[in-house]
């Protein structure tokens, strides 16, 4: 007889919306036993996973792959995504969570899954789309990748919904609505959905049992930019990322200031540089997503500020 295929929980969503924190919400408490964790990061250094590690120690020992510097469903980055697929199928963990790219286009999952030979390993059993209610809708006319994450959810989660009125959350809904009118929606402040959200699992066609070629190419990546770890005083660096905060799509990552480690990370309202609960050894820098455009003014602006 046949393996159990592993379920798979996909989590997509743009840059900053919560989809970190989501998956922190869905390990906390979880009565599965043996987990399995494939992040897939957009800058030059993974930082989700060592994020996630931190907090849940026990998600270690081979169950968790990264995979940095671009999205596992652009063609620059298929391979990595399959040798991830592979290792947990050698793994077989009870739940494999898949963390995309903010700026990922599931579309193609089925179709990787079914030319590779791991459909018969895997099961995608739920797509979660998580969408910021000030961000996403600006990007739906321009980032393709956005429209097809809502397209081919089975779960919409409305992260963020206090930085809204319920007149202006009430209209983003029927946006997405209309886009997915089949998925289940849920509003949420900090992720927070509640226990049983993910418990409906509508078995419906989606987008990612589709044919269409994904959006993703290396030819429409944006910038991708590493602000490399060096001597820089906290109010050299907050006012360095306040003025390049408006210009960039997403910045994290870890930064050593007088001796003590910090997360930064852009939240869609200014910069936050908070303590961090990591191990020793987590790569120091942030990285920047931006648009072409604009890498000049970050690259040179960074050096202005003592950057390396």
């Amino acid at each position: 007889m046949p393996a159990a295929k592993i379920p798979v929980i996909l989590i997509t969503g743009f840059l900053g919306s919560g989809k970190t924190t989501l998956l922190n919400r869905l390990l906390t408490g979880s009565p599965v036993r043996k987990i399995g964790l494939l992040i897939n990061d957009f800058g030059k250094i993974a930082v989700d996973g060592r994020l996630l590690l931190s907090l849940h120690p026990e998600v270690a020992d081979g169950k968790v792959y990264e995979i940095a510097n671009g999205s596992i469903f652009c063609s620059c980055l298929t391979s990595s995504f399959i040798a991830g697929l592979r290792h947990f199928a050698s793994e077989r963990p009870e739940v494999l969570y898949i963390e995309t790219s903010g700026m990922s286009d599931p579309s193609t999952m089925g179709r990787l899954l079914a030319e590779s030979g791991l459909s018969r390993d895997f099961d995608v059993t739920h797509t979660v789309c998580v969408a910021d209610p000030v961000r996403t809708p600006k990007l739906l006319g321009t980032l393709e990748a956005v429209k097809k994450q809502i397209a081919a959810a089975t779960h919409i989660i409305i992260n963020k919904a206090d930085l809204v009125d319920e007149a202006r959350l009430a209209e983003v809904s029927s946006v997405m609505r209309a886009i997915n009118p089949g998925a289940l929606m849920t509003h949420a402040v900090q992720a927070d959905c509640g226990p049983d959200f993910l418990a409906p699992a509508p078995r419906r066609q989606t987008l990612l049992s589709g044919k269409a070629e994904s959006c993703n190419t290396p030819g429409n990546r944006p910038r991708s930019i590493l602000l490399r770890q060096c001597e820089i005083s906290r109010p050299v660096l907050e006012a360095y990322l306040g003025r390049i905060a408006e210009k960039v799509l997403r910045l994290k990552g870890f930064f050593e200031i007088g001796g003590a480690l910090y997360y930064v990370s852009d939240t869609g309202n200014g910069v936050s540089i908070q303590p961090a609960d990591t191990p020793a050894d987590v790569p120091r820098g942030i990285s920047v997503l931006c648009d072409p455009a604009a890498a000049e003014d970050v690259i040179e602006g960074w050096k202005a500020a003592g950057g390396g």
